[in-house]
C-alpha cells in the first residue's frame, strides 16, 4: 500500500502526507467494503462501484 500511495503522492494525485498513515487508511476502507461484501451487506456485483466511488473519495478528500 506504500507503494500505492507513493506513487499517487509522486503523481500529485495525493496530498504529502505520511504515506504509511495514507496506506493504513485506505486499507482500512477496503477492509470495510471486503466485510460489507461478505456479511451480505451489498452483492458481489457491487463490488466494482464500491471500490471505485471510495478510491474517489479518498483522492478528492486527501
Amino acid at each position: 500500500m506504500r507503494e500505492l500511495v507513493l506513487r499517487g503522492q509522486s503523481e500529485g494525485l495525493l496530498r504529502p502526507d505520511d504515506p504509511d498513515r495514507l496506506g493504513l487508511v485506505m486499507f482500512a476502507m477496503l477492509q470495510g467494503i471486503a466485510l460489507v461484501i461478505n456479511s451480505a451487506l451489498a452483492g458481489p456485483e457491487q463490488l466494482d462501484g464500491l471500490v471505485g466511488t471510495a478510491m474517489r473519495q479518498f483522492v478528492r478528500e486527501v
